[in-house]
C-alpha cells in the first residue's frame, strides 16, 4: 500500500484534490474511483507514477529519474 502511505504523508490532499491535481495534466478520474483504487491496491503503475508527479512523492527520484516521472505523466494523459 505504497501509494495510501504516500497519500496519508499528505492530509491536505483530499481525494477531490488529487482528481483535481490528476485533471491538471488530463488524466481524468474521479474522486470516489480514486479512493476505491488506491484502497484496493488495484491500480496502474501510470496512475502511480502520475500522482507521484502531482503530489511530489519524495524520494522516488532515487529509483526513477525525474524526466521520466514527467513523461508518464504526459503519456498516461494522452492513453
Amino acid at each position: 500500500m505504497l501509494m495510501q502511505s504516500e497519500l496519508d504523508a499528505r492530509p491536505w490532499i483530499s481525494w477531490a484534490e488529487l482528481s483535481r491535481r490528476l485533471a491538471a495534466i488530463g488524466e481524468h478520474v474521479t474522486p470516489e474511483a480514486l479512493s476505491t483504487q488506491v484502497k484496493s491496491g488495484a491500480f496502474p503503475a501510470t496512475l502511480f507514477l502520475q500522482c507521484a508527479v502531482v503530489c511530489s512523492f519524495v524520494g522516488l527520484e532515487l529509483f526513477v529519474d525525474q524526466s521520466d516521472l514527467h513523461e508518464a505523466a504526459r503519456r498516461g494523459s494522452a492513453a
